[in-house]
């Protein structure tokens, strides 16, 4: 198998499907935090997205990856966000 720079080209595939579907993922929950009802229900919460769908949601990043490894779902493909208070301001 033909290698590009130390990665072969089914791993490379594998990693190019990942991130396209972190994209979607997250194109999908920005998309959703502009419903109202989806915001109240997530706020001040980290939620796990895979498929267009939140899949868990916990107050605290370790409680979401414990509740994610108890349900045997793999942490890295899954899409990991904060959903901040509306009323939060974030400055960078």
């Amino acid at each position: 198998m033909e290698s590009l720079g130390g990665i072969n080209r089914s791993t490379d595939m594998s990693i190019t499907k990942t991130l396209m579907a972190f994209e979607e993922d997250d194109a999908w929950l920005h998309k959703q935090l502009e419903n109202e009802k989806f915001q109240d229900e997530f706020e001040n919460r980290f939620v796990a997205v895979k498929a267009k769908k939140v899949i868990v949601s916990a107050k605290k990043v370790d409680e979401l990856i414990k509740e994610l490894n108890d349900k045997k779902i793999d942490v890295s493909g899954v899409f990991v966000e904060f959903v901040y208070s509306k009323d939060a301001i974030i400055l960078f």
